[in-house]
């Protein structure tokens, strides 16, 4: 069977878990072409698989380790399906690259960011500073993705429940997420503030766009991001290969919810369904990378320890 035929069948496999694979057609794709667009899939040996994933000599262990993770994915389910009668993929993979570790905003650089976000402006700026302020206010204040914020419509927003519909997002899911007082406040402001600027607000229309009613594009926010976290002054000196991005503006509301509810005495293993819920996790695995070990979160940690130790001391001594 041809290489090609494999993987659009493998493709349309896992797309019907609800897989969105962008990353994967990709590579996929520039495989089939490496080995050839007719090539049988029982041709594809180890030194052909060897060859492809440091093809172009690429020196990303990153991207080497994605390459093997995605064909060795594709040729375990050829095997499992008899296609191939064993995997060509090296069972010495590359090194997996350590995880990034997030950046976690401090309260004063958020305030610096959001508000150097709206002093910003160049000639010819697509965006007003407003919207691109908003976008962050909302993507933090929510604990969303940027590309949710980004597909947010107006109609999607419920201002008297209090309420924003999050919809079809990653891996096809849909969520309500509650908002308070203060996010109400914002994206008030924002709407009235867009009513009289644009003088256009459909329901059916996008909630960000640009000075001409488009929706507003990633690129855009990221530029305009990355200049309001310069002009804040913004930036890591832990030898990280990244300065703080817009996703890290999610992480810091997870480990900001969770430092609320220890400081308040609240039961934090219970609550953290309802966090990944709310983050649009179906498991609490998928949370965990969000919760990144800020001083005062192994503060809580310790002292959480240190309760137990002192309890469990305690008791164990009324026994004796």
């Amino acid at each position: 069977m041809k290489t090609r035929d494999i993987v659009v069948s493998y493709l349309e496999y896992r797309r019907a878990l609800g897989e969105v694979l962008k990353s994967n057609e990709s590579c996929l794709n520039r495989f089939i072409r490496y080995v050839g667009q007719e090539a049988d899939i029982t041709t594809v040996t180890t030194d052909i698989c060897e060859r492809f994933i440091s093809k172009d000599g690429i020196g990303s262990a990153a991207l080497r380790f994605g390459r093997w993770t995605i064909i060795n994915g594709l040729f375990n389910w050829a095997l499992a399906r008899g296609y191939v009668t064993a995997n060509p993929v090296p069972a010495d993979h590359p090194r997996r690259p350590k995880s990034l570790t997030p950046y976690i905003y401090k309260q004063e650089e958020l305030k610096a960011l959001f508000d150097n976000a709206l002093k910003y402006s160049e000639p010819n700026n697509r965006c007003h500073p407003e919207t691109i302020r908003t976008v962050l206010q909302v993507t933090y204040m929510l604990g969303l993705r940027i590309s949710e914020t980004l597909n947010l419509k107006v109609s999607d927003v419920d201002l008297t429940e209090m309420i924003a519909y999050i919809r079809e997002t990653k891996f096809f899911k849909s969520r309500i997420t509650p908002f308070n007082i203060q996010v109400k406040e914002i994206l008030q402001g924002y709407l009235g503030w867009k009513r009289t600027v644009m003088h256009n607000c459909p329901d059916d229309g996008y909630l960000f766009v640009d000075k001409y009613g488009n929706k507003l594009d990633h690129s855009i926010i990221s530029s305009r991001f990355k200049k309001a976290r310069d002009l804040a002054g913004i930036k890591r000196t832990d030898g990280s290969l990244f300065q703080p991005r817009i996703h890290d503006l999610r992480h810091t509301f997870a480990v900001n919810r969770l430092i609320a509810w220890y400081d308040s005495g609240m039961d934090v293993q219970r609550l953290l369904p309802i966090l990944s819920t709310y983050l649009g996790h179906t498991q609490l695995a998928h949370t965990s990378v969000y919760l990144t070990m800020t001083d005062r979160l192994l503060n809580h940690a310790n002292e959480r320890f240190e309760s137990f130790f002192y309890e469990d001391l305690e008791n164990g001594l009324q026994e004796r």
